[in-house]
Order: C-alpha cells, then structure tokens, then sequence
C-alpha cells in the first residue's frame, strides 16, 4: 500500500490528474522473485553464492558526506 500513497504523492507533485500504477516487471514477463538469484542450500538456507556462473558488477554507495 505504500507504494501507492508514494505514487499518489508523485502524481500530486507532478499535478498529475490520471495515472496509472503498472508494474512494468509484470507486464514484461519478469521473474521478480529474488530468491533464485543466490542458490540455496538442501534444508532450505540461502547461501551468498550465484545460483549461475558468471560475471557480476557489485554496487556500493558511496558513503555519506559529513
């Protein structure tokens, strides 16, 4: 339910009158769990492993300004 008052907030900003909230992962035909990303162990624990080979780009924020 956030996700629309974040939604109704943006459109309020915008002053946007009709919108639409579509989830775009949906619509694509996406798998949105992310629980099959890491492989999981046979009683169930998820591990911090790929479940695929291959390369991967890690992103680390910067940290903030004080």
């Amino acid at each position: 339910m956030a996700s629309r008052d974040a939604a109704a907030k943006a459109a309020e900003l915008a002053k946007v009158a009709n919108y639409e909230v579509t989830d775009l992962a949906t619509l694509a035909g996406v798998n949105t769990f992310g629980g099959l990303f890491f492989i999981q162990s046979p009683d169930g624990v998820t591990l911090p492993y790929p479940n695929e080979a291959g390369t991967y780009l890690l992103y680390i924020p910067p940290l903030p300004v004080r």
